[in-house]
């Protein structure tokens, strides 16, 4: 029989998804980066957000992504050789792999707490610290684990032992502030309570020896102890920052990483003097860092947001960025054909793919100004907008970009051509700018707007266009843009995007809202979607019943009914992701935060629940299974079931219809150990239900 371990964390993932979008930019990934570390100069991995688990065994020349089997945040990693790997992440998860990531088996940790690092002072004996003041100890290897008293119920987010007894956990919140510091001396068996003289959030903690650690935290924080913990000596870690990470390669040398000032920026850190002073080393990123880890006094590792991992070989005097790909900020995206696109972003990006986005390309833009916008009326020609007052224009498919000028130096939003001479651009104080020569000459047209910006400008036709911004602000022409009025939103929320399927129906999106017109405007209607925390801007439809909604921590929902009803799509990042293309209902892109390239294939999916709602008709059973699964319906037998199988990847791996029946078996054997997604589809909706095979 197979053998198949469960943990609790696995089995109570509300979230239990199957995402069908793949990151091709950055490379290996775009999602954030926790933790890293090495087992030798060679064989290293960093673990990070949705399940992210990135390996290299060439020193980091090349990093590939392995399959994690969850889709949790994973928030630490510890080698106790170079095959058998711990991760930790939200939850209380826990996978282990004896093969070095090939494959990976989920371990039950008995907590439901996020957890936040684990630190193994031998092959069988470790310790991991998380959320709630949680400690656990196993003393096999992980095959079980039990909990230590910590005294405290604030979070716990780092562990280290100096030796197999003497071991340090490190903690607190950033805001109200307070500060955990606990030691053991007998491998855990009591944990007491260490005060260090400040009153900050601690994130991390490292030990040269027994007596001599450093941690650092929130603001800067930053202490040292030379008699093992008994006093703290504060030592300021010069700009402001909060510092998620410490390593010391020996007494004197060690190095911080994190954000300064909560930035989306790099800050490291570095002493040679035992953290009497520390300074800045120059790294080149806008991502902040979250982890660094040296293999020996010369070489070593840091990663973070969006994906990042830097190298040093000279201690830090130089940092080398091993992420393969853009990592700005990307603001727009627009296909010319099923193979050539473009997107564009800060700091003048401009990026081009000629086979379907396996691979992007920079060109030159000539500024260094934030792109916001770009379109393309033909194949060759193209323009792209961004901040004071940029304009852009290719006739050679990007080859080369030459600067117009609008006369102005306003931001600029959005750009659209209705052919290639007709254009119109829309930015800050509601301007609405117009060229009839191809972007060589820019009229003001009058928006009846003089405070509220505008954020998009979409055209269906050569005379009839709306625009969108501030304050729920919807503009209409109908006169190819000489003129524009008013149109009554109803609503005084920012509006973001446009997107109209033909001349009366169309939707507008903004902050936690969606409008839909049915009649070219005249009356806009807010569609019900469930969503709150201002998270959702973009609105992107397919066709008349498809469409996609993107926002914030990477979320998407979709619609296929026009709007009536919406689900969760799961993207597979939690980075923010804005602007999409789609070339058809199948195939589609979407960009944003740190590089961020998403595509999908396939519609981008059509489900991510699983539902084991007790008032569903339908049971199945034996679950776990190893053979057979008989599937009922204690309802009316319906004129048609269609059970559709699908595993962690979201692929289909069996389909079977039935036809007015109430009991259904299905023959399992063809599926390996795991879990898979069953979906029940009658005429009266349909249902999901987790399925685990042994």
């Amino acid at each position: 029989m197979k053998k198949f371990y469960i943990s609790l964390s696995l089995m109570i993932i509300s979230g239990f998804a199957f995402s069908q979008w793949t990151c091709i930019n950055p490379m290996p990934t775009c999602n954030d980066l926790k933790c890293v570390k090495f087992n030798n100069l060679e064989t290293g991995c960093a673990v990070g957000n949705f399940g992210t688990i990135i390996k290299t065994t060439n020193g980091g020349a090349d990093w590939y992504s392995l399959t994690s089997g969850v889709i949790l945040n994973l928030n630490s990693l510890f080698f106790t050789d170079a095959n058998i790997i711990y991760v930790v992440g939200d939850t209380g998860t826990l996978i282990k792999t004896y093969t070095g990531g090939t494959n990976w088996t989920s371990l039950s940790t008995g907590t439901i707490h996020n957890l936040n690092s684990i630190y193994f002072t031998d092959f069988d004996n470790g310790y991991i610290v998380g959320d709630g003041g949680s400690i656990l100890k196993t003393t096999n290897a992980g095959t079980s684990w039990f909990p230590q008293i910590s005294g405290t119920t604030d979070p716990l987010c780092s562990v280290y032992f100096a030796d197999n007894n003497t071991g340090y956990i490190v903690g607190g919140i950033d805001y109200p502030h307070s500060s955990v510091i606990l030691k053991t001396t007998n491998a855990g068996a009591n944990w007491t309570p260490l005060t260090s003289g400040i009153n900050e959030g601690l994130l991390s903690v490292c030990f040269t020896d027994t007596f001599t650690g450093f941690a650092v935290g929130y603001t800067g924080t930053t202490i040292k102890t030379t008699n093992g913990g008994l006093s703290w000596e504060y030592k300021y870690g010069g700009p402001w920052a909060d510092l998620y990470s410490v390593y010391f390669v020996n007494n004197n040398t060690g190095y911080a990483v994190g954000d300064p000032d909560n930035e989306n920026s790099s800050m490291i850190l570095m002493t040679n003097n035992g953290g009497a002073a520390w300074h800045v080393q120059s790294c080149g990123n806008r991502s902040g860092l979250r982890s660094v880890y040296f293999v020996n006094t010369y070489i070593g590792y840091a990663v973070g947001k969006g994906g990042l991992i830097i190298k040093t070989t000279n201690g830090g005097n130089n940092w080398t960025i091993q992420t393969k790909g853009n990592t700005e900020l990307l603001c727009s995206v627009y296909f010319t054909d099923v193979n050539t696109g473009y997107i564009v972003g800060l700091w003048g990006t401009i990026l081009k793919t000629t086979n379907g986005g396996s691979q992007w390309f920079s060109q030159t833009s000539g500024t260094y100004s934030s792109l916001n916008s770009v379109y393309f009326p033909n194949s060759n020609i193209g323009y792209a907008v961004g901040h004071g007052g940029t304009i852009l224009k290719t006739t050679n498919a990007g080859t080369n970009w030459i600067s117009l000028t609008s006369g102005y130096f306003m931001d600029f939003t959005s750009v659209y051509f209705t052919d290639i001479l007709n254009g119109f651009i829309v930015g800050g104080y509601g301007y609405i700018f117009k060229t009839t020569d191809g972007g060589d000459n820019w009229s003001i047209k009058e928006s009846g707007l003089h405070q509220d910006g505008l954020e998009s400008v979409y055209f269906t036709d050569i005379n009839t266009g709306y625009a969108v911004g501030w304050l729920g602000k919807i503009l209409k022409t109908t006169n190819a843009g000489e003129s524009w009025f008013i149109q009554t939103s109803g609503t005084t929320t920012y509006l973001s995007s446009i997107s109209f399927i033909d001349d009366n129906n169309g939707y507008l999106g903004g902050v936690d809202t969606i409008l839909k017109t049915t009649n070219g405007g005249s009356n806009w209607t807010a569609i019900k979607m469930g969503i709150t925390n201002n998270s959702y801007c973009m609105v992107y439809f397919t066709s008349n019943d498809t469409a996609y909604v993107f926002g914030g921590s990477g979320k998407i929902k979709k619609t296929t009914n026009g709007g009536t009803s919406w689900f969760d799509i799961k993207s597979g990042t939690t980075n923010y992701i804005g602007r999409a293309y789609f070339l058809d209902n199948e195939t589609g892109y979407v960009v944003g935060q740190y590089g961020t390239i998403l595509k999908t294939t396939n519609g981008g999916g059509s489900f991510n629940n699983i539902s084991t709602s007790s008032e569903s008709y339908f049971n199945l059973f034996p679950n776990p299974s190893n053979s057979k699964i008989t599937i009922t319906n204690n309802g009316e037998p319906p004129k048609e079931t269609n059970i559709k199988i699908f595993n962690i990847q979201g692929e289909l791996v069996l389909s079977k219809v039935f036809y007015s029946q109430t009991s259904m078996e299905i023959d399992a054997n063809s599926l390996t150990t795991g879990i898979y997604l069953v979906k029940i589809q009658t005429d009266k909706g349909s249902v999901n239900k987790k399925l685990v095979i042994q």
